[in-house]
């Protein structure tokens, strides 16, 4: 479902409605030659709107709603409602579409300016609709924005035939089938319509090794995510996300959390490459920060760096650099300073190596939060018995129980006790949750590692072993070292995300019996191959637990331990 579907919330389809539809009057003429041009288009639709009703354009490019959007608001000369919808918006202005369009229309009428966003899943109906050709079933969807329940004597459609290379971003193939379909027709009432050619032509499609290799998150060795941009981006859309926050002159803090989906907006690359290279008024280029996973810190880009954009990355530009406005969207060429998204004034900061269930408003023990993170797991698999997983209750709870071990670490231990008691430090008080917030002293610590590494140590299955290394979904099929961390004073020693061969264990009470015994831990499963004594490797015992289980059964249960994990730790029972 696209955003504007989510932001509008349409009601279901009645029996009524389904009635309806077929006889739902939709004159369908084509355009005029003057609709060749964005003011042309903007005219036609001054001409043609009706005071009182709602008006509907749905163009193919962003740039070309956007510059039609501009047009309107010059020339209108009536009190007029005009907005511009696409996909060049952060969230937190989509959000804003909902109460819009389920707002009654003002008595100027209302003129909606559109993209492809509006084509599926909005409940939206128009007096008057003016779309460019488009491919024929993206077309039947916007005649289905005319007249949608009948509630007009009769609808309007013109169709604009832009001709040349400025018709693209669709194939001229499919625009020109589209073309022959309409050509002769006169109403776009569903009935009266062509039933569209068969045929599918399909892009990349997931095979099953694009799936298995997919089911591994653990990021390359450039600390970058997998590139999945090919199976769910269409045609050559690349895109980066980019937030505004004020910043310093030296760039975010190091501190600063990632942005939110409400603050972000998907840019095409070529045009933030454009924004990069644009000076600002006061002759200073501009630029934007991303998080380097490697060094921790964010980064500076430029349009020196422009090159190493890639789609997906998230980009924090300074608020006075421009290139956004709440009406118009995403316009690189914009100098104006753009409004900040309002927070719920959540502190920000980032917590113990970008954990956030530590990182709380009390205090808890390792000992408490795992009998509870147990009772939770207890209580979904209770309720899930009968959908397959019974044969797999025994591990998820022995992992539940023990999944978070690995917090005794005197590394993580280091991270949360800021301000230990004389009395505490005597008693050998593990924490689990603290109201505190910091960076591990080893950098890319994992205590899901260490708990897993233990588990393997102590006999555990290979399910309950990785159920305790995925719950925080960085530890899954691999382990090994990241750039930038800590290297043992000693050469030969083996490390990977903060756990250095040898690091040890305290012995844990986790109550009603069971007794965690203290160990050292061994890193030799990371290695490629079968130790002398006829160990696995941790790449052989999960790749098996895989192929054995299956992906997605395997990938539910790791839903359910970080379910119980969440659950617990939002409402504690036994705090400190």
């Amino acid at each position: 479902m696209n955003d504007v579907a989510r932001a509008t919330n349409p009601k279901p389809t009645t029996s009524r409605w389904i009635s309806q539809v077929h006889y739902c009057p939709k004159k369908l003429t084509r355009a005029p030659e003057s609709c060749q041009t964005t003011v042309g288009i903007a005219q036609f639709v001054m001409d043609n709107h009706a005071a009182g009703s709602q008006s509907l354009v749905i163009l193919n490019r962003v740039a070309w709603a956007r510059e039609t959007y501009d047009a309107l608001n010059r020339i209108a000369k009536q009190p007029l409602d005009i907005r511009l919808l696409h996909s060049r918006f952060r969230g937190h202005e989509r959000l804003g579409w909902s109460k819009l369009l389920s707002d009654g229309i003002p008595a100027g009428g209302r003129v909606l300016v559109a993209t492809q966003v509006v084509e599926a899943g909005v409940d939206i109906s128009s007096a008057l609709l003016v779309t460019d050709l488009a491919p024929y079933t993206g077309l039947v969807q916007r005649f289905g924005r005319c007249n949608r329940a009948g509630e007009l004597d009769e609808g309007r459609i013109f169709w604009v035939d832009r001709t040349g290379e400025e018709a693209s971003p669709y194939e001229p193939e499919d625009l020109e089938q589209s073309r022959s379909l309409i050509a002769e027709l006169d109403s776009a009432r569903i009935n009266d319509l062509p039933r569209p050619p068969d045929g599918f032509e399909h892009g990349d499609i997931i095979r099953r090794r694009d799936l298995l290799d997919l089911f591994d998150t653990t990021r390359d060795l450039s600390g970058y995510d997998i590139d999945i941009s090919r199976f769910i981006r269409e045609g050559d859309e690349r895109d980066v996300m980019v937030a505004w926050r004020e910043l310093p002159d030296e760039g975010p803090a190091p501190k600063t959390v990632t942005p939110t989906s409400d603050e972000l907006c998907a840019v095409p690359i070529g045009e933030f490459r454009k924004f990069l290279d644009k000076a600002l008024k006061n002759k200073k280029r501009r630029e934007a920060w991303t998080w380097s996973a490697i060094d921790r810190e964010w980064k500076r880009v430029t349009a020196q760096d422009a090159e190493l954009l890639r789609p997906g990355m998230i980009l924090i530009v300074d608020t006075k650099a421009g290139g956004y406005d709440v009406e118009r969207g995403w316009d690189f060429e914009s100098l104006a300073a753009v409004p900040v998204v309002p927070t719920d004034g959540a502190e920000p900061e980032v917590g113990m190596d970008d954990e956030p269930l530590t990182n709380q408003k009390y205090r808890q023990t390792v000992m408490a939060h795992s009998r509870e993170v147990r009772s939770q797991a207890e209580l979904i698999a209770g309720k899930l018995d009968n959908i397959g997983i019974g044969g797999f209750v025994d591990d998820l709870l022995y992992a539940s129980l023990r999944h978070d071990i690995g917090k005794c670490h005197w590394v993580f231990q280091e991270s949360v006790h800021r301000q230990l008691t004389a009395d505490e430090a005597t008693k050998g008080l593990f924490l689990a949750k603290t109201e505190f917030r910091g960076r591990h002293s080893r950098p890319h610590f994992r205590h899901e590692l260490a708990s897993a590494l233990a588990l393997l140590q102590m006999g555990a299955s290979d399910l309950a072993v990785y159920l305790a290394a995925c719950h925080h979904g960085k530890v899954r099929l691999s382990i090994r070292a990241m750039p930038g961390e800590t290297k043992p004073d000693k050469p030969d020693v083996r490390f990977a995300r903060g756990i250095h061969e040898g690091d040890s264990l305290p012995e844990v009470d986790l109550g009603g019996g069971v007794v965690v015994p203290g160990i050292v831990l061994d890193l030799e499963p990371m290695l490629l191959g079968m130790s002398e004594d006829g160990r696995r490797s941790w790449l052989d015992r999960m790749i098996g637990l895989r192929d054995r289980i299956g992906v997605f059964r395997l990938a539910y249960l790791e839903g359910l331990i970080r379910a119980a994990d969440a659950r617990a730790s939002a409402k504690p029972v036994e705090v400190l």
